[in-house]
C-alpha cells in the first residue's frame, strides 16, 4: 500500500477503502498493459540489443507518455513492465539512461529499478555502487522512509552483502513508523543466518516474534541450514526454536513443519503427525497438560489488575468497588474454585438450586470456593441460605464481573480453577504484549471448565468449545500444532487434527 493509500485509510471505512484498493489495482495494470502493448508494437526488435541508445529511449519514453500517464509516473510504470516481462538487463539500462540525462527520479522510480536485482544471480560493481549512492541519498535526504522503499532498500543492500546498511534502514524506518516492516526483517535474519552471523540474526528474529509475527519459511530453512553445522548444539537448537512458538503462540506452517520433521527423524527423534483425542496425543500417549509458573501467574494477575483499573478511567468498575474487591481478594487468596455467578444461573436449567449442588459437592472435596455475581443475586443466595457454603463478593449491577473472576482466579495461582462458559475474548485480544497473550491461552486450556448440570462430570472448557492450541513439551515429547496456509500472522488453531509429535528420546 504506497502513502497516498494509507492516508487515505485514515479516513474511509474498511469496505469502502478495499473498493478503491480494488479500482486503483485495476487502473495500474490496464496502464501496465497499455504500456507493454505499445513497446510490443514499435520497440520490440530495440529491446533484445545489448545497448540501447539515448535517443531510442527518449522515443521509447515520449510514446510510452502518450498512453496518457503522467510524467510523475512515466519512469517507474516502466520499470515495473521491464521487471514483470523479465527484460532485466533493459530494466537497468534505462534506469542509467535517466540518471545521466539529469532526469527526475521519484522514489517508485528508484524502487521499481532496486527491485530488479531481485531477479539478477550476480550484481555487477558498477551496479552496486548505484545502490549504495540510492541509500545515501536516501539516508541523507529523508527524515521517514515508504514501506515499500524500506522493504525494497533492506533486500537489495542484504543481496550485496551489506547488511549493517540494511539495519541502518530498518532503524530510521521505525523512528517515525510503527509499522511492522516484515518483509524487510524476513530478509534480514535469513541472511544472517545464511552468512553465519547467527547472534544478530537471533536477535532480530526475536523482535519478529515479540511483534507477533512468524517469520516465513525461508527464515526457519536459513536457521536449521546454520545450526545443523554443528552436531552438538543442533538438537539444543531445534527446542529452543520450539521454546520460542511455545512462548510466542506461534504455530508454523505446514511447509515449516514438513521441513523440522525430516530434519529431526536425521537426527534420531521420532516425529510424527498425530491427532488428539480429548486432549491426548495418540502417538505417545501423554495428555497435553499446561502449567505455569508462579511467576507467570504473577504477570497475568498485573495485566488484568492494570485492566481492572483501566488508568482509572473505571471503565470496568468504579474506584471504590475495585480497591473493596482487590482487598478482598488479597486477604481472602487463595480460592480453589473461582465461580462466575450470574452465568452459573443462566447457564443452568435450576440455577440456584444447581449453584446449591455445585457448592455442597465442592464442600466436601474440601475446596475453598469463590462466586463473583452481581448484586441482584444477593437476595436469592440468602433465602436459598447458600451463604455459608462458599465467599461471596458481589458486584454493581453494571459492572463488568468477568475481569473480577480472572483477577481472582490468576491471584489464587496454579490450583485455582474457574467455572465459565465466558470465553473471555475481549480480555484475550486487548492483551497487546504477545508473550501475556500466549500466557492467557495456556492457562485458559488448563484451568477453565464449563458450566454443567452434572457437578461430577464437569469438563474442562477445551472438551466442549475449541480454544487455541499452544506448542507445548511433555517429558521428551515436543506437541506442535501447525497451520495448513502460511501467514505472518498468529492465526488460531483449533483443530484437534494438524499436530506433530516430536520424541527427543524414542
Amino acid at each position: 500500500m504506497n502513502v497516498q493509500l494509507r492516508q487515505i485509510s485514515l479516513y474511509i471505512k474498511p469496505a469502502q477503502l478495499y473498493t478503491l484498493t480494488r479500482k486503483l489495482y485495476h487502473i495500474n495494470l490496464k496502464y501496465r498493459q497499455t504500456v507493454f502493448q505499445t513497446l510490443e508494437e514499435k520497440f520490440k526488435d530495440v529491446l533484445v540489443q545489448p545497448t540501447i541508445k539515448k535517443d531510442t529511449w527518449e522515443s521509447i519514453r515520449k510514446h510510452v507518455m502518450e498512453t496518457n500517464l503522467h510524467s510523475s509516473i512515466v519512469d517507474s510504470i516502466l520499470l515495473d513492465v521491464l521487471k514483470q516481462k523479465g527484460l532485466i538487463d533493459v530494466g537497468i539500462s534505462y534506469y542509467q539512461f535517466l540518471v545521466k540525462n539529469n532526469y527526475d527520479l521519484t522514489v517508485p522510480t528508484q524502487t521499481y529499478f532496486l527491485q530488479l536485482f531481485e531477479h539478477k544471480k550476480t550484481i555487477k560493481e558498477e551496479d552496486k555502487e548505484c545502490i549504495l549512492n540510492i541509500y545515501k541519498h536516501f539516508i541523507s535526504k529523508y527524515k521517514s522512509f515508504e514501506i515499500t522503499m524500506s522493504n525494497t532498500l533492506v533486500k537489495t543492500l542484504c543481496n550485496i552483502g551489506e547488511w549493517e546498511k540494511a539495519i541502518e534502514v530498518i532503524k530510521k524506518f521505525e523512528i517515525n513508523d510503527q509499522t511492522f516492516l516484515y518483509q524487510a526483517y524476513n530478509t534480514l535474519i535469513s541472511y544472517l543466518y545464511d552468512y553465519g552471523k547467527a547472534d544478530k540474526a537471533y536477535e532480530y528474529l526475536l523482535i519478529c516474534f515479540k511483534r507477533g509475527s512468524s517469520p516465513l519459511e525461508h527464515v526457519y530453512t536459513s536457521y536449521i541450514k546454520y545450526h545443523l553445522k554443528d552436531k552438538f548444539t543442533v538438537n539444543e537448537k531445534i527446542e529452543e526454536l520450539f521454546s520460542l512458538w511455545r512462548q510466542y503462540g506461534i504455530n508454523p506452517s505446514k511447509e515449516t513443519i514438513q521441513e523440522y520433521i525430516e530434519v529431526c527423524n536425521d537426527l534420531g527423534w521420532s516425529a510424527k503427525q498425530t491427532k488428539l483425542e480429548g486432549l491426548q496425543c495418540t502417538v505417545c500417549k501423554q495428555e497435553l497438560l499446561q502449567t505455569l509458573s508462579d511467576k507467570d501467574y504473577e504477570r497475568l494477575c498485573k495485566v488484568t489488575e492494570q485492566k481492572l483499573i483501566f488508568d482509572h478511567l473505571y471503565y470496568v468498575s468504579n474506584p471504590k468497588e475495585i480497591n473493596k474487591f482487590i482487598n478482598f481478594v488479597k486477604n481472602g487468596k487463595p480460592y480453589d474454585v473461582v465461580i462466575d455467578g450470574l452465568n452459573f444461573i443462566y447457564a443452568s436449567t435450576n440455577g440456584y438450586q444447581q449453584l446449591e449442588q455445585n457448592l455442597i459437592y465442592h464442600r466436601k472435596k474440601g475446596k475453598k470456593v469463590l462466586i463473583i455475581g452481581k448484586k441482584h443475586m444477593r437476595k436469592s443466595i440468602m433465602k436459598m441460605n447458600l451463604q455459608k457454603l462458599a465467599h461471596y463478593f458481589f458486584v454493581d449491577n453494571s459492572s463488568k464481573d468477568d475481569l473480577f473472576i480472572l483477577y481472582a482466579a490468576f491471584a489464587s495461582g496454579k490450583n485455582a480453577k474457574i467455572f465459565s462458559n465466558d470465553l473471555m475474548r475481549q480480555h484475550k485480544y486487548a492483551i497487546t504484549d504477545v508473550e501475556v497473550n500466549t500466557l492467557f491461552k495456556r492457562w485458559q486450556i488448563s484451568q477453565q471448565y464449563n458450566l454443567k448440570n452434572d457437578v461430577q462430570n464437569m469438563n474442562k472448557l477445551t472438551e466442549e468449545i475449541p480454544i487455541d492450541a499452544i506448542v507445548q513439551k511433555q517429558l521428551s515429547c515436543w506437541h506442535i500444532p501447525y497451520m495448513c496456509s502460511s501467514s505472518r500472522l498468529r492465526q488460531r488453531h483449533t483443530s484437534n487434527d494438524n499436530w506433530v509429535c516430536f520424541n527427543m528420546c524414542p
